[in-house]
C-alpha cells in the first residue's frame, strides 16, 4: 500500500485504492543510488567514500470515478502537497512498512479518458534525506512493573530448574535484525535521577531529574535532546546530555544486552533505513 500523510495536517491519503490508483512498479520508488567519493591513482581510482544526494521520484497516479470523484481527490491530493510546500514541513510517504520523508514539488497532467473515467498525473516527489525507513519498538519496563518479557532466544524444549529466560533486574535483550547500526528515538519517563541505560556496552546518559509524569526524547539524527515536562513545558536539555560519552551513537545490530539500574522505564525506536523499501 502506497499513502501520503500531511506534514503540516497530518491528513493522510491513500494513494493506492479503488479511486486512486500509483503506479508503485515502475514508479522509480524502488531506485537506489550512492554518490562515489574517489581520487585517481597510476592504476584505476581509490575509493574514499560513499553518500547519498537528495533523491527526485516519479510517480503516476491514476484517479478513477466519476467527474466529481475524480476532482474531489485530485483536489485533496494537491492541497495536502501545496500546504507542505508553504509550511516547510515535509510529509512522509509510506510503502510496504518502509516510510521516506519528502515533498511533492510538482505534477504534470498525463493522460485523461472519460470513457474510463480516469484523470493522470505525475507526481514529481523530493525526498531531501533518501533513505526509507522501517521502525521498530520496544518497551523496557522499571522492576516494579513486572512486564518483562521472556527473551525468544531462550525458550528451551525442555523443563530447567534454573530459569533461563528471566533476566536480571535492570537487564534485558533484544536482537535487531539489520545489516546495519541504526539512528534511534530514545524515550526515558520519570521519576528519575541522571538516568543512564547501557546498550550492548556503551552507556547513554543525561545528567537531569525527572518527576513523575515527566520524560526524555533523545533524537539521534536530529541530535536533540527534549525534556517534556507534566505542565506541558517543552525544554532543550542538550547541554545537559554526557559528554564523555555520545547519546547520539547509532544503535548496533544483531544481539544486544540493555542494562540499566531498574528504577525506571524506557521505549526505544529503532530506525532500519535502506536506500529502498523492501520488495514483497
Amino acid at each position: 500500500m502506497l499513502k501520503y500523510l500531511s506534514g503540516s495536517s497530518q491528513e493522510e491519503i491513500v494513494l493506492s485504492d479503488k479511486k486512486i490508483r500509483a503506479k508503485i512498479r515502475t514508479s522509480g520508488l524502488y531506485d537506489s543510488e550512492w554518490e562515489v567519493e574517489d581520487t585517481k591513482q597510476a592504476q584505476g581510482r581509490k575509493v574514499e567514500e560513499f553518500r547519498r544526494d537528495a533523491a527526485t521520484y516519479k510517480v503516476i497516479i491514476d484517479f478513477l470515478g466519476d467527474k466529481r470523484e475524480r476532482a474531489e481527490n485530485a483536489n485533496r491530493f494537491a492541497d495536502l502537497c501545496e500546504e507542505d510546500i508553504f509550511r516547510k514541513f515535509p510529509g512522509t510517504l509510506f510503502l510496504n512498512g518502509y516510510k521516506i520523508k519528502c515533498f511533492v514539488i510538482g505534477s504534470e497532467i498525463g493522460a485523461k479518458d472519460s470513457r474510463t473515467r480516469m484523470e493522470r498525473i505525475e507526481a514529481k516527489i523530493y525526498a531531501p534525506y533518501p533513505v526509507w525507513v522501517m521502525e521498530e519498538k520496544k518497551s523496557f519496563y522499571p522492576d516494579s512493573a513486572e512486564r518483562r518479557e521472556d527473551y525468544a532466544f531462550l525458550e528451551y524444549p525442555y523443563d530447567y530448574s534454573y530459569d533461563y529466560s528471566r533476566p536480571k533486574s535492570g537487564t534485558e535483550n533484544w536482537y535487531i535484525d539489520h545489516y546495519r547500526d541504526s539512528n534511534f528515538e530514545m524515550t526515558i519517563y520519570g521519576p528519575c535521577v541522571d538516568p543512564k541505560i547501557i546498550v550492548k556496552g556503551y552507556p547513554y546518559q543525561v545528567n537531569d531529574t525527572l518527576e513523575a509524569g515527566e520524560y526524555i526524547v533523545i533524537r539521534s539524527r536530529e541530535k536533540k535532546v527534549m525534556k517534556y515536562l507534566s505542565n506541558g513545558t517543552i525544554q532543550s536539555i542538550f547541554e545537559k546530555r554526557e559528554k564523555k560519552n555520545s547519546v547520539f551513537k547509532r544503535i548496533p545490530s544483531g544481539e544486544l544486552i540493555l542494562n540499566w539500574d531498574g528504577t525506571f522505564g524506557f521505549d526505544l525506536t529503532i530506525y532500519k533505513e535502506r536506500g529502498a523499501p523492501k520488495w514483497i
